[in-house]
């Protein structure tokens, strides 16, 4: 498998960790609660819920760009789409970085008290996340452009690409949501939604991100040759027929073969009817 399939892996690796730990927090982390049924030892779960959360979201997030600017440079080989590409590479490594050593360094868990103003902190990364999605769904449209092909196929071809941009509207609405966090206190009676909201789409964003950067690799399925999904639907379909037939003459066939067997073994060999043969007339002469 080529590097970008790793990294996707990877990505979805994440992404499954991700949803466990929402469906964990939003069951017994306290994510969703109201702040007042937040006590003890459960004001540091959901603490420690929403930072995780922002780490695997910023990991999930990245490996996933990374996995489709591998996949750019494969199908798009030129010198400076190259170069394109490893310049957005290389930022991206570099606000995960930040993203996470941030994260790490700001946001405590057992500490109410933070070194820096965390929440538009957050709005400024979410911020520079969306300018990073624009960025990378928008890096292969001028070569797509410039392809020697018709203008239909332009147009399919940029689209599969394209489909990417609900990722930004994913990632718009996140970021509205942490403006509207930055906002709010914990008093407040809409901060609890507000922190679902976020963490909610935190989730949504990368997922819808790697369902996204599979589709390229998926449009040999929607051709019209004898390689298009119809085709291949229709092959799983006789695979499992054949199969199902094969199992019901088998079914059929042994109950024959042990009746049979079972003829077989009542029947009479030669010398076994010769020795009958012989008792009756023995029988007879005596008599």
């Amino acid at each position: 498998m080529t590097a970008d399939v790793w990294l996707l892996l990877t990505a979805l690796m994440i992404c499954i960790g991700h949803c466990t730990l929402v469906i964990y927090g939003a069951f017994d982390g306290g994510l969703g609660w109201s702040m007042l049924e937040l006590q003890g030892e459960k004001v540091f779960t959901f603490r420690k819920v929403i930072w995780a959360s922002q780490i695997l979201w910023a990991a999930s997030i990245t490996f996933v760009r990374l996995g489709l600017l591998h996949f750019y440079k494969r199908v798009f080989p030129t010198p400076k789409f190259k170069l394109a590409a490893n310049i957005v590479f290389g930022f991206t490594i570099c606000w995960c970085l930040t993203s996470i050593i941030g994260t790490l360094a700001a946001y405590r868990v057992y500490s109410f008290e933070v070194p820096i103003d965390y929440d538009q902190w957050l709005l400024a990364n979410s911020l520079l996340n969306l300018a990073q999605d624009v960025a990378t769904l928008c890096l292969p449209l001028p070569v797509i452009k410039n392809l020697h092909i018709s203008t239909r196929r332009k147009f399919m071809v940029g689209g599969i690409f394209c489909l990417g941009f609900f990722t930004v509207i994913a990632s718009i609405v996140r970021t509205a949501y942490f403006k509207r966090l930055g906002g709010e206190t914990p008093l407040q009676h809409t901060f609890s939604a507000t922190v679902v909201y976020c963490t909610i789409w935190s989730v949504i964003e990368p997922c819808n991100s790697l369902i996204a950067a599979c589709l390229p690799g998926c449009a040999p399925l929607l051709r019209k040759e004898n390689r298009g999904l119809p085709t291949v639907i229709r092959s799983m379909f006789s695979f499992a027929s054949l199969r199902s037939a094969g199992s019901n003459r088998s079914a059929r066939s042994d109950p024959q073969k042990s009746k049979i067997g079972e003829t077989k073994g009542n029947a009479t060999t030669p010398d076994d009817r010769s020795d009958s043969y012989r008792l009756i007339q023995l029988q007879r002469m005596q008599a």
